[in-house]
C-alpha cells in the first residue's frame, strides 16, 4: 500500500512530450455568400501533453494524443471590418487532420476565443458524477478547456503569414489515471472514485463566456462513477481508468472497482490535491480482488401494517391505534412489547409505557454483518428520542445508542460483530415514558445492501357505495366501472340474506350485472397482485325493489359495509335519495372516523351528522355499535328520543354533545315519503 500511495499521490506527471495535432492543409474554395471555409488546429498541455484521446507509452512517461472525428470546438470571433466590426460564434468539427467551419471573408484584425467541448443550446456541458468510457480509451467529452488567438492583417482562420491557426488550449480540469493489472479474468462493470472534504464533479457547469471558459463554482459532487459502453468493458486482468476531475484539495481518496463477482478497493488516507492541467497516475500490478459475498439474513418491510402514523406523515395525535397482527408480517416470530400497527410500519411504546421489538433468530454465519433500519420519534414536545439497539444470544451492535429525529424518518446503519445463528436484535426505548418511536425497513445483511422495491398501492373505488334500481327498470341499470385499477380485475358477488341464488348475477371478468329478481347484493372488484402492484379491492351494494311504492319507503345505510379503512375520516355516505354528511362541528381535535373496532363511524363530542334527501323525511333511526359512550345527541328540528327522530323535514342535523367521548353509529335507517 505504501508503494501505491507514493505513486498515486506524487506530483503530477512532468514534461510529457507530445506531437502536435495541427497539420498543414491545402487551400480550400470560397463558398457563396461571402463565407470562406477555414481550417483550425488545436493543442492543449498536460505538462506538454496534447488534447483529446490520450494514449500512454509503454513506460507511461509519455502520453500522446489525437483529436477524434466529431470533436467540436466552439469558436467566438470578432474582426475590425467596418465601424462596429463583425462578430459571431461558430462550431468547428474535427475531420481527419483539422477543425473545419465557415466564417466571413475578410482580411484584417481577428480576435478568437475558443472552448471545448462545445456547450449545448443552454450553454451547459456534462460534468456530473455518472460517466462512460469505451473500453480502456480516454473519453475526452469531460476535458474542459479554453484557448484563443489574435491575428493582425490576416484572412479568416489564418495567421498573418497565411498558415492555419493552431489554438493553444488550457485545461480547466485535472486527470486521474489508473492502470491496474491482476489475475482475475472477469469484465470490469464499474469504477467509482470518491474524495472526502472536497468535490471532483459538478451537477451544473455552464459557459461563462469564451474568454473566461467554463464556470466551475458549482462544485457539489464528491464522487465519479464510470461504466462502459456496451460490449467494450475491459478485463480486470489489465484495465485503464480515466477521471477528469475538478481542481480541489481533499482529505482522503478511495477507488472502488467492481466486476460481477469481485470488488477492488484502493484507499489513500492522507490529503492531497488536484491541479488544473495536470495528470496524476498510478500503475499497480497484481492488485487483489475480494469476492463479493452478498447475503441477506433478514428483511422486514412492515407493509402489512394498516394503521396510521409514520409513512403517511402523521407523527402525533390520534394515530396508530390498530392492533399489530404478527401473523401478517414478513417474519411472524417478532416479539413485541407495547406495539401498535401504524402506516406500513410499527409504532413502539405509549405515553407511559416503553416499547420494544425483538427480531427472530437471524441465522448470521459471518464474522460481521450490517444492520440497517428506518426509525423516527414521536413528535411531542416532551418526547425522548434515544433508543437502544442490542444483540441477544451472542454478538454486539455498534453503535448501540441511536438518537432519533422527531417527526421524520432517518435511515440508520449499525455493525453487528461476533454474532451466531441464534442472535436476535432488540430495538427498545431508553425511557419508560414518553419515548415512543416508529420502526420500518429492518434489514440484516453481509456485503452490499439488498435492493428492496416496495410494491405500489392500487386505490380502487366505485363512484358510489350504494345503487338502487326498480325491477321493472332493470334493463336501464348500467353496471358501475371500478376506478384506480392498475392490474387485471375480477368481480364477485355476495347476495343478501334470503335473496334467491339467481336473483342478481355478475360476469366475473367484465363486472356486468344481470338482474332477475328483487334483493340486495354486494359487488366486489378485486385487482390482482403483481410484481409491481399490491392486490386491492372495492365494493358497492345494489338494491333491487319490486316497484315504486305509494307510501313511505325506507333506505338503510349500513356504515359497517362501506369498505372503509380503519381510522378513515368519513365525510359523506349516500344511498339515493339519501345522503349523510359528517362534520367536525365544534370539535377542533377530532373529526368523524370509521374504526374496525365496533365497525362503526365514531362521532366525537361536538361532531355532527346531517341526514338529507330530496324526499320528505319522516323518520330516522340510528343503530349504535357496542362499546360506545353515553354522550347526548340532539337534533335541530322535531323530536329525537332513544336513537329515533320523527317529524317532517328534508334535512336533520344530529349533534353529539360534550367535549370528550363519542357515539358509535353503525346503521342509519331513513324513512321518507315519495
Amino acid at each position: 500500500m505504501k508503494h501505491y500511495i507514493k505513486l498515486f499521490f506524487a506530483a503530477a506527471v512532468a514534461a510529457l512530450g507530445l506531437a502536435s495535432c495541427a497539420k498543414e492543409v491545402a487551400p480550400v474554395e470560397t463558398p457563396k455568400d461571402n463565407l470562406v471555409t477555414v481550417h483550425f488546429g488545436a493543442t492543449a498541455g498536460i505538462e506538454g501533453a496534447t488534447k483529446a484521446t490520450l494514449t500512454p507509452n509503454e513506460q507511461e512517461t509519455l502520453f500522446t494524443s489525437a483529436w477524434e472525428n466529431g470533436d467540436e470546438l466552439s469558436v467566438k470571433y470578432s474582426n475590425d471590418n467596418g465601424t462596429a466590426g463583425t462578430k459571431g460564434t461558430v462550431s468547428a468539427s474535427w475531420s481527419t487532420d483539422h477543425f473545419e467551419t465557415t466564417m466571413p471573408e475578410y482580411t484584417g484584425m481577428w480576435d478568437y476565443n475558443v472552448v471545448y467541448p462545445a456547450p449545448n443550446t443552454e450553454s451547459k456541458v456534462d460534468f456530473g458524477s455518472t460517466r462512460t468510457q469505451k473500453g480502456n480509451a480516454y473519453n475526452s467529452k469531460y476535458d474542459l478547456m479554453k484557448g484563443g488567438a489574435i491575428e493582425v492583417n490576416a484572412d479568416a482562420g489564418k495567421t498573418a503569414d497565411g498558415k492555419n491557426i493552431v489554438f493553444e488550449m488550457t485545461r480547466q480540469t485535472a486527470i486521474a489515471y489508473f492502470h491496474l493489472t491482476s489475475t482475475l479474468d472477469e469484465e470490469v462493470v464499474s469504477a467509482k472514485l470518491s474524495v472526502t472534504d472536497g468535490n471532483i464533479a459538478s451537477s451544473l457547469v455552464m459557459l461563462l463566456d469564451h474568454t473566461d471558459g467554463f464556470d466551475l463554482s458549482t462544485n457539489d459532487l464528491s464522487e465519479i462513477t464510470i461504466t462502459f459502453e456496451e460490449g467494450t468493458a475491459p478485463k480486470a486482468s489489465d484495465f485503464q481508468l480515466w477521471f477528469n476531475v475538478l481542481p480541489t484539495t481533499y482529505t482522503s481518496m478511495s477507488l472502488e472497482v467492481k466486476t460481477a463477482n469481485h470488488t477492488l478497493t484502493l484507499n489513500k488516507n492522507k490529503g492531497g490535491n488536484f491541479a488544473a492541467g495536470k495528470l496524476y497516475k498510478i500503475h499497480k500490478d497484481k492488485v487483489t480482488w475480494t469476492e463479493n459475498k452478498n447475503v441477506t439474513f433478514f428483511c422486514e418491510s412492515f407493509d402489512s401494517c394498516d394503521g396510521t402514523g409514520g409513512n403517511d406523515g402523521k407523527w402525533s395525535g390520534s394515530i396508530a391505534s390498530n392492533t399489530l397482527s404478527k401473523e401478517n408480517l414478513d417474519n411472524p416470530s417478532w416479539v413485541f412489547e407495547n406495539e401498535k400497527s401504524a402506516n406500513k410500519c410499527a409504532k413502539l411504546g405509549t405515553g407511559d409505557k416503553a416499547g420494544k421489538a425483538t427480531t427472530p433468530a437471524l441465522g448470521i454465519n459471518t464474522s460481521t454483518a450490517t444492520l440497517s433500519f428506518n426509525a423516527g420519534a414521536w413528535n411531542g414536545s416532551s418526547e425522548n428520542t434515544t433508543i437502544k439497539v442490542t444483540a441477544n444470544n451472542g454478538g454486539t451492535v455498534e453503535p448501540s445508542t441511536i438518537t432519533l429525529k422527531k417527526g421524520e424518518w432517518t435511515d440508520y446503519t449499525c455493525t453487528i460483530s461476533g454474532a451466531t445463528e441464534e442472535t436476535t436484535i432488540t430495538f427498545a426505548a431508553s425511557k419508560t415514558s414518553n419515548n415512543r418511536f416508529f420502526l420500518d425497513e429492518v434489514m440484516v445483511y453481509y456485503g452490499n445492501k439488498p435492493a428492496v422495491t416496495k410494491k405500489l398501492e392500487q386505490n380502487l373505488s366505485f363512484e358510489k357505495s350504494n345503487y338502487s334500481v326498480l325491477l321493472a327498470n332493470k334493463d336501464s341499470f348500467v353496471s358501475p366501472v371500478v376506478n384506480g385499477a392498475k392490474t387485471p380485475v375480477s368481480y364477485s358477488i355476495t347476495l343478501g340474506e334470503g335473496v334467491a341464488q339467481d336473483a342478481i348475477t355478475i360476469d366475473p371478468i367484465t363486472g356486468k350485472v344481470t338482474i332477475n329478481a328483487v334483493g340486495t347484493a354486494t359487488i366486489t372488484a378485486t385487482a390482482e397482485e403483481t410484481e409491481e402492484y399490491k392486490a386491492a379491492s372495492a365494493n358497492y351494494v345494489l338494491t333491487v325493489t319490486e316497484k315504486n311504492p305509494t307510501g313511505p319507503t325506507t333506505v338503510v345505510i349500513d356504515l359497517s359495509k362501506q369498505n372503509f379503512k380503519n381510522e378513515q375520516e368519513i365525510k359523506e355516505v349516500s344511498s339515493d335519495p339519501v345522503s349523510l354528511i359528517f362534520n367536525k362541528g365544534s370539535n377542533n381535535q377530532n373529526s368523524p372516523k370509521y374504526f374496525t373496532t365496533g365497525t362503526a363511524v365514531r362521532l366525537y363530542g361536538g361532531n355532527t351528522m346531517t341526514v338529507s334527501s330530496s324526499k320528505m323525511i319522516v323518520k330516522v333511526e340510528l343503530t349504535f355499535a357496542t362499546g360506545e359512550g353515553n354522550n347526548t345527541i340532539t337534533t335541530d328540528s322535531e323530536t329525537y328520543l332513544n336513537g329515533t327522530w320523527t317529524g317532517e323535514s328534508n334535512s336533520i342535523k344530529f349533534t353529539v354533545g360534550g367535549t370528550s367521548g363519542h357515539r358509535r353509529v353503525q346503521k342509519v335507517s331513513v324513512t321518507y315519503n315519495l
